[in-house]
C-alpha cells in the first residue's frame, strides 16, 4: 500500500501563471528549492522515528521475544526493526516542480493516518508542517530575486 498525504495550499493559481513565464534559470532555481525542501522533510521524518523520543511503556514483542520501547500515542513511532525508516522514500517531478515523500509500508500509513487516537503515531505530517513554510519562503525568495528584477 502506498501512502499519500495531501495538503491543500491555496494561491497556486497565480503561481501557475508565473511558472508559465519563468525562464529555465528560474525554473531550475525553484526546482532546487523543492528538492532541498523535500529532502529536509524526508530527513526530519526519518529522524523523528529514529530519535526514540517518547516513551509510553516497554512491551515484549516479536519472535524471538524481546523488549521494545513503545512511543506514546500522538508522538512519532519509535524504531524497533528499522523497516518503516527503510521504507520511507522520496521522488521528484521536475516538469511539475514537485517533490514527494512517503512510504509503501501499510504499517507506516496506519501509524500516520489511523483515526484511532490510541494507535496514531504521526511521523510525516509533523515533518511536513515543520518545513513547508521554509520551503515557500525559499521559493518566494527565488521569485523576488529572479522574477521581480
Amino acid at each position: 500500500m502506498s501512502m499519500r498525504i495531501s495538503y491543500e495550499v491555496k494561491g497556486f493559481e497565480l503561481l501557475g501563471k508565473r511558472l508559465e513565464k519563468m525562464t529555465p534559470r528560474v525554473k531550475k532555481a525553484v526546482f532546487e528549492e523543492i528538492v532541498g525542501g523535500t529532502l529536509k522533510i524526508h530527513g526530519d521524518a526519518v529522524k523523528s522515528i529514529q530519535a526514540q523520543g517518547s516513551r509510553s511503556k516497554d512491551e515484549i514483542r516479536y519472535n524471538p521475544k524481546r523488549k521494545v520501547r513503545v512511543s506514546a500515542p500522538g508522538n512519532p513511532p519509535n524504531s524497533d526493526t528499522g523497516l518503516l525508516v527503510k521504507s520511507i522514500g522520496f521522488d521528484f517531478d521536475k516538469a511539475k516542480l514537485m517533490g514527494r515523500v512517503g512510504t509503501n509500508s501499510k504499517y507506516g500509513a496506519i501509524l500516520e493516518l489511523t483515526p484511532r487516537s490510541s494507535l496514531r503515531r504521526p511521523w510525516l505530517g509533523p515533518a511536513y508542517r515543520k518545513n513547508i513554510e521554509k520551503i515557500f519562503e525559499a521559493i518566494q525568495k527565488v521569485f523576488s530575486v529572479e522574477v521581480l528584477k
